[in-house]
């Protein structure tokens, strides 16, 4: 099985016999290219900080060489990035806002609240999930023309984010974890 292209080298027991002088050339070329390979230090080795190299043959390896760029988006980028995340902290908390409303409004301030069966029962009718509020995105879209600049993807996720904080809050509450209820995002903390 060919794993590295370099793997293809000719084996020393095939040179004993009569080879075409092709195949021997190859052979020659492919074992100064690891013996250079051997020898090639990268300035990750120097300095300790690359990655190990991989070995391609028995006894040898060949170092992997990384190199990281930083870029630097313009003014404007950013601060269009910045405000598409604005919109979306706005939409997780809008979003976080509506279940906690129809909750308290549906829900606890029902009069049959603390008999448990009501409760659970009042529950399943008012609750909002997921798809209910990925459904109203295209509302949202309408009444708040900025949504619109933004992929519906993007505010999808928003949700998804929103539907996960929600299910890791019951997966506590029924493990007997501390629970922490979702919280608002702030504009530092999305």
């Amino acid at each position: 099985m060919r794993i590295f292209p370099h793997t293809w080298a000719i084996s020393p027991a095939r040179l004993r016999g009569p080879l075409a002088s092709d195949e021997a050339e190859r052979y020659r070329k492919e074992q100064a290219q690891q013996e250079y390979l051997r020898s090639t230090v990268t300035v990750e080795e120097e300095q300790g900080t690359g990655p190990l190299p991989v070995p391609f043959s028995k006894g040898g390896s060949m170092s992997i060489k990384a190199y990281k760029y930083r870029i630097y988006a313009h003014k404007a980028t950013t601060d269009k990035l910045q405000w598409v995340l604005d919109r979306c902290r706005e939409l997780y908390n809008a979003g976080l806002q509506e279940r906690r409303d129809a909750y308290e409004i549906a829900v606890r301030r029902h009069p049959n609240y603390y008999d448990d069966q009501a409760r659970k029962q009042l529950t399943r009718e008012h609750a909002i999930g997921y798809y209910e509020q990925k459904r109203e995105l295209g509302d949202i879209k309408e009444e708040r023309p900025e949504y619109q600049d933004i992929a519906s993807h993007v505010l999808q996720d928003v949700i998804m984010r929103l539907k996960r904080a929600y299910d890791d809050f019951f997966r506590r509450v029924q493990n007997g974890e501390q629970p922490g209820y979702p919280v608002r995002r702030i504009s530092g903390r999305f």
